[in-house]
């Protein structure tokens, strides 16, 4: 249970920089597609920003208080009564962190969330997104409001000593438990919501798994959330009773930051698929492109979407031009058939697209907006 000043300072510096960069690459991908940011980039931001701030409490925990140090007492009941001014500095610093956790956490599921809604359009899904939106937004106020009156509106109760707390507060222990098991409960029905909806879209067994793939990546948060609960079980209920009461304080801090670098990390991995197509355009980003735009058109009302055809599902009006041709030898052409005259498709009123790909000379990379 005993973590080093050094491991602290690593959590506190390694993990915001590994945070912002994965960030900074989502926001960067947004700019390869030459699309707006939407609100599940800004709840990232938002969600990076306060994990930030909870990085500034572990390094500052190390420098002017006790993460990382060991308590003075041999015994179980100097650990208990202990209150000197560098342990009630540490808890002061690990109850803001405990405030802060629930919303930086919040805020990243949030952010899964409304991505998946920007890719699964489909009534049913917007429906049982909208109730996960509900419960996590239950949790964090209930979670922030459950931690910060543990002691009734007697705050500073909560960093005196555990025997203090004991006396005139509600159990810690329900209290971790009652905010921590419900996280690691939403993180798995996050990361499950996906699944039915791409396992019955046409396409291919490998195309699936690619897809499959790319929503696991939240895999990590359900870790990270699990490990942190196991630490609480480990610590709990005999809290109170360990000597080395500024090790306890390091370690609720130390893997809440864990949890809280890996979600935002975890949330912004799926969105790096542009890139792909940026660097490796003859093949694996072309693919990708094609895949994602393709779980959109088909999550949408089962259409067909291929790379030669293509069904374009809208209430306004669409104009495609009969032929593009550009300088680098390619020409596209367009045809639009009003569904009405195709009796072997569905009428569900859409517009049933046909193009055609021919080449005059060299083979150059395909512009995007021709795909």
């Amino acid at each position: 249970m005993d973590i080093s000043r050094s491991e602290v300072l690593a959590m506190g510096i390694v993990f915001p920089i590994m945070d912002i960069l994965a960030v900074g690459l989502r926001l960067h991908a947004k700019r390869v597609r030459s699309t707006s940011y939407g609100i599940d980039d800004w709840l990232i931001v938002a969600s990076l920003i306060i994990a930030c701030g909870c990085a500034s409490l572990l390094i500052t925990g190390v420098a002017t208080a006790g993460f990382g140090m060991r308590s003075p007492g041999t015994t179980s009941l100097s650990g208990y009564e202990e209150s000197d001014p560098v342990l009630l500095a540490t808890k002061r610093l690990a109850v803001c962190m405990n405030w802060m956790q629930l919303w930086t956490l919040g805020l990243s599921k949030l952010s899964v969330l409304s991505f998946y809604r920007s890719i699964f359009v489909t009534r049913t899904f917007r429906l049982l997104s909208w109730i996960m939106i509900f419960i996590v937004v239950a949790w964090v106020l209930g979670g922030f409001f459950a931690v910060a009156f543990q002691c009734g509106p007697r705050i500073e109760l909560l960093w005196s000593s555990a025997k203090s707390t004991k006396a005139h507060c509600k159990s810690g222990k329900d209290v971790a438990f009652g905010f921590s098991i419900p996280d690691v409960i939403i993180d798995l029905l996050i990361l499950c919501m996906p699944i039915y909806w791409t396992l019955s879209l046409q396409m291919s067994k490998k195309k699936r798994a690619a897809v499959l793939a790319v929503f696991l990546f939240g895999a990590l948060t359900v870790i990270a959330s699990i490990v942190r609960l196991a630490f609480y079980i480990k610590l709990y209920p005999t809290i109170k009773l360990f000597p080395n009461q500024l090790g306890v304080q390091t370690t609720i801090v130390y893997w809440s930051m864990f949890e809280i670098g890996l979600s935002i990390i975890a949330a912004c991995l799926p969105t790096f698929w542009p890139l792909f197509t940026r660097h490796y355009p003859e093949r694996l980003g072309y693919s990708l492109r094609n895949l994602m735009t393709s779980i959109r058109s088909r999550s949408s009302g089962g259409s067909r979407y291929s790379q030669r055809h293509a069904h374009l599902e809208s209430s306004s009006e669409t104009t495609f031009p009969p032929k593009v041709e550009g300088s680098d030898g390619y020409g596209v052409e367009v045809n639009a058939v009003p569904r009405a005259r195709r009796p072997s498709i569905d009428n569900d009123g859409g517009i049933f697209v046909t193009t055609g790909l021919t080449r005059q000379e060299s083979v150059p990379n395909i512009p995007k907006s021709m795909v």
